[in-house]
């Protein structure tokens, strides 16, 4: 008999979709006020493996060198409940994505041998009982690997940068870590293979702001991966218990809510790096619009959402808990908040 095969789920989540109680009709009225107003309509699964992640990321609750207890059980510092897969695909075929409301599902891998071929596995049983959207967060492949997730059934892929410049990258989680498979030319031939295999548009990364990095270092990596096609998701740094930058200062917010401006202005093509200008530090001084352009940014908010990316992922208290502020937003920010956010770039800029 073959060995029973698991999936990690976000604890909070599997609760709102009712996966623990198996009632995919019920919502527990705590975590609709924990919603605070946003919609989740991305389903995240983590890739449960024997051995776990053998990478050495630094920042990460499931490295290798991690001291968390039960790291396992977590990602970075939201808890994750081990989930039967024949029960999570018994419950889609009972509904649970249309009922739901649920757009994609995101299947993070860990880095392991075995993990390509678990993740092939959990993707072909899922897109036999549906046809919701998947991406595939892998590991960097070869080609050959990103052909045969796309061949399962995603129709995006994420492979995760994290880090935005190189020295920094292989500091963190590149050459300079214990038996690391990342190096930054790794996962810059990763994501060249994979927009050849599914297309531009399709391919995705993460950047984690907070870890070292200038803003001018951000936003010249931000420029250079639209450049490719290469759509991007930002996110916090959050230290976490039991890493090795648990003890690393989270970004302020003045300088996060700085780079989501960036990215929505590289995203939409309104200004480049090179319109930009820094400082001495590296810190962005002119983001190469005029005034009117800024505070039409700031009067909207649609800077400071999770906006771009993966489709229909918002990511909620991901990088916060529900007494913080948020960096990223799961929903429009509030005349309030907005006030809030303008008065500090205002005056840092």
């Amino acid at each position: 008999m073959s060995k029973r095969q698991y999936v990690k789920i976000f604890s909070d989540m599997a609760d709102y979709l009712g996966l623990i109680s198996g009632d995919i009709d019920a919502v527990s009225l705590r975590n609709k006020d924990i919603l605070d107003g946003a919609a989740m309509h991305c389903l995240y699964l983590v890739q449960d493996i024997e051995g776990g992640c053998e990478a050495d990321c630094a920042y990460c609750t499931q490295s290798s060198s991690s001291k968390r207890n039960q790291k396992d059980s977590y990602l970075i510092d939201k808890s994750l409940l081990r989930y039967p897969l024949t029960k999570l695909i018994s419950i889609i075929e009972k509904g649970l994505i249309e009922k739901r409301n649920i757009r994609r599902i995101c299947f993070s891998s860990l880095h392991n041998k075995n993990s390509l071929e678990d993740a092939l596995d959990v993707i072909t049983q899922i897109r036999a009982v549906t046809d919701v959207p998947i991406t595939a967060l892998h590991i960097p492949e070869p080609k050959e690997g990103f052909e045969a997730l796309k061949k399962a059934g995603a129709d995006r892929i994420g492979v995760a940068l994290e880090v935005a410049e190189e020295k920094l990258f292989e500091k963190i989680r590149g050459k300079e870590r214990q038996n690391s498979p990342y190096s930054w030319d790794g996962v810059q031939k990763a994501l060249d293979a994979a927009i050849d295999v599914f297309g531009k548009g399709n391919v995705g990364t993460h950047l984690l702001i907070g870890l070292g990095e200038t803003q001018e270092e951000a936003a010249r990596c931000m420029q250079d991966l639209y450049d490719r096609s290469v759509d991007v998701s930002l996110f916090s740094f959050c230290p976490a218990e039991g890493t090795d930058l648990e003890n690393h200062e989270r970004p302020t917010y003045q300088s996060y809510h700085a780079i989501q401006i960036v990215k929505l202005l590289m995203m939409t093509k309104t200004a480049r790096f090179s319109d930009m200008s820094f400082d001495s530090d590296g810190n962005i001084t002119d983001f190469g619009i005029s005034e009117e352009e800024f505070d039409s940014i700031l009067k909207s908010g649609k800077a400071f959402r999770n906006i771009g990316g993966c489709p229909d992922c918002n990511r909620i208290y991901y990088e916060t808990s529900i007494h913080e502020r948020y960096y990223n937003f799961p929903r429009d920010p509030k005349p309030c908040e907005l006030e809030v956010i303008a008065a500090e770039l205002k005056r840092t800029h």
